[in-house]
């Protein structure tokens, strides 16, 4: 007879001692209980959901489930009622690098972030003027919100062990330097908190104590559930299993093994505590490897199905029992909505309780939904004034309370990025912001450019969150304050027929105070006054041009939306910019007559078919002057025209060739990602220009050109190459690696 033959049988034997002993007072046998353990892991915890699997395949009664880490959020999910097979789903619908990060997707962004956004390496933290270690790299803002929508069924329960199936996890006390096992709470906190892995996502504060990742003192609770009642133990430990030689050479497999070193001994004991105990040994792939999700839980599966046999052999023998305990009424997993009768904030300390409001489409008392609620969560995160932002319900003598909650952004953020392109060559890009600075509810954003067109722009905000009484809209509008000032030095040039004549230099100072209510996160209104010093200084002067300097007044509005799912390489989405302003000089002594000109740029990625998406662009300039100061007349050429106002793109034409007091243009191209963050695309463009307005439309001053990109989405900005040609230029040849700025 073979040891696995002679296994199998004393496992039988030691199954129906526990059956024979398994009687109630009136000497009825009962069904002896069984638990079911799932260690921590990271990635590697997917394989319990191909155990699950086998488990159901068998029909294997469980009457206790408890986890730790990665095996708390499977063991919570499965014991509010989702099956395996809806776990595989759910894990499959996951992008794990957004959700295991701090990124949001753009449109959640506020107006003022998304003027930053994709320009930026990851930010640091500044305190009393020193760069500050953090104290995780992670919030898990992201994660909690999944949670909370996933377990939103049950977030009122907080009594873990009268769920459908009776359910503990286990953190890490990390004041008391203990494990906490958690049978009562908030739910998804408490999953939260036994998956906070050390320095990689943020601690969890519950009750005044803070809380790490389970699995520092015990990865496997077997010990746990069995004190819960479990007769029969069917573990499954896909945790730290010691490296050895070789496998040592890595600094992440030292660090772990340094961390979890201590826990062997312990977690050798509480394995020989399974009466069924399944591993996993897969050293090609680790705690990380989320993109491998679907061959983790094949793996899992698999290797339940190697004790198919004894797994079948028990779940048959507990069929025979005619007394059961009684069993928990699975939940229905569609989200039930939740009526609010009261709203509450937590942790706003400088931050006006309006302006945290007004993220949100609705107020109390309400019915909502966990996506409404996670709407708002997404917004107020966008603004990054917050480190992070999460809510729980209570019930209470007041019902429902929606309580927000929030840990405000204390300390100053640095961060930097880079350029190279063919045009202006290097340069880079530094920004601060600093919140709360001098009124409470503020933030200045301070920007530093280097290189040819040296810029510094800051931008003082002040979040006042007032909005209008206009009944069931008020939710969606936000008025707040700005005072902006800006100084950049750049070089204008001026042509003849492809011929460079001469070159400018400009060196533009302005001071505006203005308001802008926000829309949804889309819309930006706004109008302010704004003075402007202007210097204009002949670099290469063949035409004798005069030096001269403008001080403006001006008064402008403005409208911009902004849907663009992504920076660069948009596949869906519009961006709209349109201003009128109105200049005036009241402080020469030869006073400019005073003058109107208006802007727009619309911008339109429309999604034709999977990774084939159909751009469309217009600009338009018009001006209603005699006379301006040149540096606001609309320029045409090249790629790279950021650094200027009033500069439009225009492939085929050197960079800022066209000058003109009016312009219009549109450009329609076809863009495909023809593999991962690598796209390709085509663009045809065509414009029209006149100093006369009315010439514009009925004289025939057209250009065309057009133009071939290969573009890669890389961490530190898009790397592009472009060709383009018109109808009567030579070949533009262009290079751009980094952020643009």
């Amino acid at each position: 007879m073979s040891l696995r033959k002679i296994l199998f049988f004393l496992f039988l034997i030691i199954v129906q001692c526990l059956l024979a002993e398994a009687q109630d007072s009136t000497g009825v046998q009962l069904r002896p209980k069984v638990g079911v353990v799932l260690s921590g892991g990271g990635a590697l915890g997917f394989a319990h959901v191909g155990v699950l699997k086998v488990l159901e395949e068998v029909g294997m009664p469980i009457d206790y489930i408890g986890g730790t880490s990665m095996g708390s959020i499977i063991g919570g999910l499965y014991a509010v009622g989702y099956s395996a097979d809806s776990l595989s789903k759910l894990i499959a619908a996951q992008n794990w690098t957004n959700l295991l990060g701090d990124r949001i997707d753009r449109q959640y962004l506020s107006f003022e972030e998304k003027e930053h956004d994709g320009k930026l390496f990851i930010p640091y933290p500044i305190s009393n003027g020193r760069f500050k270690l953090p104290s995780s790299l992670i919030s898990g803002n992201n994660l909690e919100m999944l949670l909370s929508e996933l377990f939103w069924n049950h977030l009122t329960d907080t009594n873990f062990l009268k769920l459908p199936k009776p359910f503990l996890c286990v953190a890490t006390n990390l004041e008391k330097c203990e494990a906490t096992v958690f049978t009562s709470g908030y739910l998804p906190k408490a999953i939260r908190a036994s998956m906070a892995i050390p320095t990689v996502f943020e601690p969890v504060r519950m009750n005044g104590q803070l809380y790490v990742d389970g699995g520092i003192y015990n990865n496997f609770p077997v010990d746990e559930v069995k004190k819960l009642g479990a007769d029969i133990i069917i573990g499954v430990d896909v945790g730290f299993e010691p490296f050895k030689g070789k496998d040592l050479e890595s600094m992440f497999r030292i660090v772990e093994q340094s961390i979890f070193i201590h826990t062997i001994d312990k977690n050798n004991e509480r394995r020989s505590m399974c009466d069924v105990l399944i591993t996993l040994h897969v050293p090609d792939l680790n705690m990380m490897s989320f993109d491998q999700a679907d061959t983790i839980i094949r793996m899992g599966e698999a290797e339940a199905r190697k004790q198919y046999d004894r797994l079948k052999a028990l779940a048959d023998s507990l069929r025979n029992f005619k007394v059961m305990p009684v069993a928990h009424d699975s939940m229905p997993l569609q989200a039930k909505p939740i009526y609010i009768n009261r709203l509450r904030i937590e942790g706003n300390q400088t931050i006006p309780a309006g302006f945290i409001l007004s993220r949100f489409d609705f107020s109390a008392p309400d019915t909502v939904y966990p996506w409404r609620i996670n709407e708002g969560i997404k917004r107020l995160f966008g603004t990054h004034l917050f480190e992070k932002v999460g809510y729980r319900i209570e019930n209470n003598v007041e019902g429902n309370v929606l309580i927000i909650e929030l840990n405000e952004r204390k300390s100053s953020v640095f961060t930097a990025g880079i350029n190279y392109n063919s045009d202006y060559r290097a340069s880079i890009f530094f920004n601060t912001a600093f919140p709360n600075l001098i009124i409470p509810g503020s933030k200045l954003s301070l920007d530093i450019l280097l290189g040819e067109n040296p810029k510094i722009n800051a931008d003082y905000f002040i979040y006042r969150g007032w909005k209008p009484n206009l009944g069931k809209l008020s939710g969606f509008w936000r008025f707040d304050f700005g005072l902006n000032f800006k100084t950049n030095h750049y070089t204008l040039p001026t042509y003849n027929n492809d011929i460079l004549l001469a070159t400018n230099g400009y060196t533009d100072i302005s001071c505006a105070l203005y308001g802008q209510t926000i829309f949804e996160n889309a819309y930006a209104v706004g109008l302010g006054i704004q003075q402007e010093f202007i210097a204009q200084k002949a670099d290469i002067n063949p035409l004798n041009t005069q030096n001269t300097k403008y001080r403006l007044l001006n008064y402008f509005s403005y409208l911009k939306f902004d849907t663009y799912d992504r920076t660069y390489f948009p596949s869906k989405g519009v961006n709209i910019y349109g201003e009128i302003k109105y200049i005036t000089s009241p402080f020469l002594s030869e006073k400019l007559k005073p003058a109107v000109v208006l802007s727009g740029k619309y911008k339109i990625a429309i999604p034709v078919k999977e990774k084939v998406t159909l751009l469309c662009h217009v600009y338009s300039g018009l001006s209603f002057a005699d006379s301006l100061p040149s540096n606001y007349s609309y320029r045409l050429g090249g790629v790279f025209t950021y650094y200027v106002k009033n500069a439009f793109p225009f492939y085929g034409y050197n960079l800022l060739e066209i000058d003109s007091k009016n312009a219009l243009a549109g450009a329609g191209g076809i863009q495909v990602e023809i593999f991962k963050k690598n796209f390709a695309t085509f663009y045809f463009n065509a414009a029209r220009y006149n100093d006369n307005l009315t010439s514009l439309i009925t004289q025939n001053n057209t250009i065309y050109g057009y133009a071939f990109s290969w573009g890669y989405n890389s961490i530190i900005g898009p790397i592009e190459f472009i060709v383009s040609k018109s109808h009567d230029r030579d070949l533009q040849l262009f290079f751009n690696v980094g952020f643009w700025f």
